[in-house]
């Protein structure tokens, strides 16, 4: 015996805890809300974590779609799967593309002037620009009033590069510097000469004359006028070399004879006195000579270039001072020297002098000056003088208040400059950098077309629903060859030969062509595989004509009728009329016949069930036999206000939408008025008009009666309508 059970407990639609499926063959109605496709999806997983193999036909959504920019259908499940991601990620990808458009409007020249990151950035710039050409401007000053100072200190083509290239030299000079330096370039080739310094041993000089003056003459003969007095004789001597014999003394006036001379000249002529007197004038000469040296001793600083000339002069000074000390040391050995000479014949006093330092240290410094002078390159050192004044003239520059404030301004102006610039940046890297925008949409660009190759091909699927539908829509599913995809479909209008917006394919005929593509599909696995089946059309009409409710009434006939016996098939549906007619011919479960051929099940034996809602919950009715059963729209509106009427949980204001739409009907039917059916009844007529529109609270009591006044009043109307027979037909069966 064939029989499913579903544990529902777990659904909040169902009043019951269990779904059961007593034969092959199953109908379901109920109306929308009851919770079919709930149950639907339940039973799908369920069958799945079972291992039964379920198919789900739940319209169009998911086996068709359309894709606007493509202007084409897509058929397939797994075409329909991968356009739905292919059309996320269009979406995504639009998505994207409308945000770089944003930012792009950040980072390109503005319109209408107004302000963004590319005119902020732009700013900055000019005014980091404008400042940058002051400062040019200045620096190209500095640079001419440098290449035009006098002296020159800079070549003729000196620029503004050759300024900022030494500006890392700039030092400031003293004027005592700036003078030096000055006189140095007007300076010709100086080379200092040598100075004759007298190089000798002022103590030995000095031991020499004081032996001299220790020295004296022994006489031979005595003359006893001079009574052995030194100034005597030195008068004496000088008379001799004054006078001749006869002479009248210059002294006494005395006449001088010749014996007198003789006397004289024999005494001063004497070997040890003449040679003594040499060694005398000797010294004396010596001593002059010295003296003379001393004296011609002169430094000409004018030989010396400025750099040495300071030294120059400061070492004669020195000179100058030592020639003093030295000049009056020698004198004093001169005046001793000389008056040694009238002292000839007794030892004179010895001199107590200090020894004055020789030349020797003088003579040295000068000759390391005198080097250094003579040995500098005047060229090289000019060149010098030109740089460092230069130098000098740029570090002037570079303090200059003005300037100096261009450079405060332009290191400010740097910074906002920067900082605009890497806000720009930080935009331009949002599209154009690593993982931007760009490379995010040509990512997805890349995975589109890769969804596009994996879609399959559905061609003689779409044949085959071509062939089915040919006489009743004016269109046909042309396969596209291009660059769409194997799963992607053109709409061919049959008329006249266009290609139709796939816009125009109406709810109704899109449902009909995913209904035919879902049971090729059932055909073609069943074909290649056999095993049991659980088939579910979760209310496959909707929004539908009648031609198209006729189609798929056929086709799902003709499925049940080519069944396995181990497969089954659950029908939902809202539509009563699809519900009629599906299962029309049908028995019901207990009458069924157990008549079943080997390969097929016989397809007149099914089970037929309602979902019925209170508003809150629905209850599951098994219908065991046709009386049961509605046969027509008007006839399920009864069965419907019954089980509001017995269920406990449905208020009373729940009566009254089915009561309205079992008077409307049946007025309609009878071909009379509305207003009339009510015949005077007014209170039933206003219950009716205000509650049963629509219900905004299902807990409240808004009409203030009872279900069986409801009622009542209902029975009333059809009395007053002479119908009383057709209410207690239909209300109690």
């Amino acid at each position: 015996m064939f029989m499913l059970k579903f544990d529902i407990s777990s659904l909040p639609h169902f009043s019951d805890p269990e779904f059961r499926i007593d034969t092959n063959i199953c109908f379901v109605y109920g109306r929308n809300g009851t919770g079919k496709s709930s149950l639907a999806d339940f039973i799908k997983n369920d069958s799945v974590n079972k291992g039964r193999f379920c198919y789900v036909f739940s319209g169009f959504d998911g086996i068709l779609s359309e894709n606007r920019k493509l202007e084409a259908l897509v058929l397939g499940e797994k075409n329909v799967e991968i356009d739905n991601k292919i059309t996320s990620l269009v979406a995504k990808r639009d998505s994207l593309i409308t945000k770089r458009e944003e930012l792009n409007k950040k980072i390109t020249p503005p319109v209408d002037g107004e302000d963004n990151l590319f005119s902020n950035k732009q700013s900055a710039e000019d005014e980091y620009n404008n400042i940058f050409e002051k400062i040019k401007k200045s620096e190209s000053k500095f640079a001419a009033k440098i290449k035009n100072y006098t002296p020159q200190i800079a070549t003729p083509s000196y620029n503004i590069k050759n300024f900022q290239d030494e500006s890392k030299f700039a030092t400031s000079l003293s004027d005592a510097q700036i003078e030096e330096l000055t006189t140095l370039l007007r300076a010709e080739i100086k080379e200092a000469k040598k100075i004759p310094f007298l190089l000798v041993d002022f103590h030995e000089i000095f031991e020499d004359v004081n032996a001299l003056l220790k020295k004296y003459v022994v006489e031979k003969k005595i003359i006893a006028r001079f009574q052995n007095s030194p100034e005597r004789i030195q008068f004496a001597q000088m008379g001799l070399n004054l006078h001749k014999a006869n002479d009248i003394c210059s002294f006494c006036g005395n006449r001088i004879t010749k014996d007198c001379l003789q006397e004289l000249q024999g005494y001063f002529s004497a070997k040890d006195v003449s040679i003594f007197q040499n060694e005398i004038i000797t010294k004396e000469k010596e001593l002059l000579d010295y003296l003379s040296k001393v004296h011609s001793l002169s430094v000409d600083t004018n030989e010396f270039y400025p750099n040495f000339k300071n030294s120059a002069t400061i070492l004669s000074t020195k000179i100058e001072n030592q020639k003093i000390i030295i000049s009056d040391f020698l004198n004093k050995l001169h005046s001793a020297v000389l008056k040694k000479k009238s002292e000839l014949f007794a030892a004179s006093s010895v001199l107590q002098i200090d020894i004055p330092s020789d030349f020797s240290e003088l003579s040295k410094e000068y000759e390391l000056l005198r080097q250094n002078n003579n040995s500098i390159n005047i060229q090289v050192k000019q060149d010098e003088a030109k740089s460092l004044l230069r130098y000098h003239e740029i570090q002037k520059a570079l303090i200059d208040a003005t300037y100096v404030q261009l450079k405060r301004d332009l290191s400010k102006q740097e910074i906002v400059k920067t900082i605009a610039q890497k806000e720009f940046e930080c935009e331009q890297d949002k599209i154009s950098g690593h993982n931007g925008l760009d490379e995010q949409i040509l990512d997805i660009d890349k995975q589109i077309e890769s969804l596009k190759k994996q879609t399959s091909n559905e061609k003689l699927l779409a044949d085959e629903i071509n062939k089915k539908l040919k006489s009743y829509v004016s269109f046909e599913l042309v396969h596209s060859k291009g660059e769409l995809g194997p799963g992607y479909y053109l709409v061919n209008d049959l008329v006249t030969g266009e290609k139709r917006n796939v816009s125009e394919v109406s709810t109704g005929e899109r449902n009909i062509i995913a209904f035919l593509y879902f049971l090729g599909k059932l055909k073609s696995v069943s074909e290649n595989i056999r095993y049991s089946r659980l088939i579910i059309f979760d209310d496959p009409v909707n929004s539908n004509d009648d031609l198209m409710q006729y189609i798929i009434i056929c086709e799902l006939q003709r499925l049940i009728e080519s069944l396995f016996k181990d497969d089954s098939v659950l029908i939902f549906t809202h539509n009563k009329h699809f519900y009629l007619n599906v299962s029309y011919g049908y028995k019901y479960f207990n009458e069924r016949n157990n008549k079943k051929s080997d390969k097929q099940i016989n397809g007149n034996v099914a089970s037929f069930i309602h979902f019925l809602s209170d508003s809150k919950k629905t209850t599951i009715e098994y219908i065991s036999n046709k009386d049961k059963d509605f046969r027509t729209n008007y006839d399920s509106l009864w069965p419907e206000l019954k089980f509001l009427y017995n269920c406990n949980s449905a208020s009373a204001e729940l009566l009254l939408n089915p009561i309205r739409r079992i008077i409307e009907t049946f007025v309609k039917f009878n071909s009379s008025s509305y207003y009339g059916f009510f015949n005077g009844n007014n209170s039933a007529k206003k219950l009716l008009d205000v509650n049963s529109r629509s219900v905004d609270d299902l807990e409240a009591e808004l009409n203030g009666l009872t279900k069986q006044e409801i009622i009542d009043l209902l029975k009333n109307c059809f009395i007053k309508n002479n119908a009383l027979d057709h209410f207690d037909k239909h209300w109690l069966e």
